[in-house]
C-alpha cells in the first residue's frame, strides 16, 4: 500500500517537460465563465474595442482532472474564456439594469465543479481506506493462522 501511495504522489506532483503530457495535480488555473449576455453595442465595449458580457472567474485545485477546491471567485466582464474585464458586482448590476438583464445572486458554478469533484474524491478516499482495512484484516487473519499452525507443529515434536 505504501508503494502505491508513493507512486500516486509522484504522479500527482510531477510536472511535464513537454506541454502535451498531462499534469495530474494542478492549482491556480483560472477559469472564466459567462453568466449573462449584454447587447453587442458601444455601451458594452472595453477601451480595447472588445464587447463583453457579465461573468465570473475562479481558480481551482484539481487532482487527476477532478475539481477538489474552488477559490478566489470574483465577478468580471466576460470577453472570452481566456480574457476578462476587471468589473465588480456593483458595476455589473448597473450594466445589467441598463441592458435589461438579471444577474444571479451567487456564482453559478456547475454541479461538477461545485460538488461532483468533491464527492468523487471522498468516494476514492473511502475505497482506499476500505481496501487498507481489508488488507490489514487479511494480514492479521493470516498471522493468526500461521501462529496456530506453528503451535500445532511444535506440540507434536515433544
Amino acid at each position: 500500500m505504501k508503494k502505491l501511495l508513493t507512486v500516486f504522489f509522484l504522479f500527482a506532483v510531477c510536472e511535464s517537460a513537454e506541454a502535451k503530457k498531462p499534469v495530474f495535480f494542478t492549482w491556480g488555473g483560472e477559469t472564466i465563465e459567462k453568466v449573462a449576455d449584454f447587447p453587442d453595442t458601444y455601451d458594452y465595449r472595453s477601451t480595447d474595442g472588445y464587447t463583453y458580457d457579465a461573468g465570473f472567474r475562479y481558480k481551482q485545485v484539481t487532482l487527476f482532472f477532478v475539481p477538489v477546491w474552488n477559490y478566489d471567485i470574483k465577478w468580471c466582464g466576460y470577453i472570452t474564456d481566456a480574457f476578462y474585464l476587471d468589473l465588480d458586482r456593483t458595476q455589473l448590476e448597473q450594466l445589467s439594469k441598463s441592458a435589461g438583464v438579471t444577474l444571479p445572486d451567487d456564482f453559478p458554478l456547475s454541479f461538477w465543479d461545485k460538488y461532483g469533484g468533491k464527492l468523487v474524491f471522498i468516494v476514492l478516499i473511502g475505497v482506499a481506506l476500505l481496501f487498507k482495512s481489508s488488507s490489514s484484516d487479511a494480514e492479521a487473519d493470516e498471522e493468526t493462522t500461521d501462529a496456530a499452525a506453528n503451535d500445532g507443529d511444535s506440540s507434536g515434536d515433544e
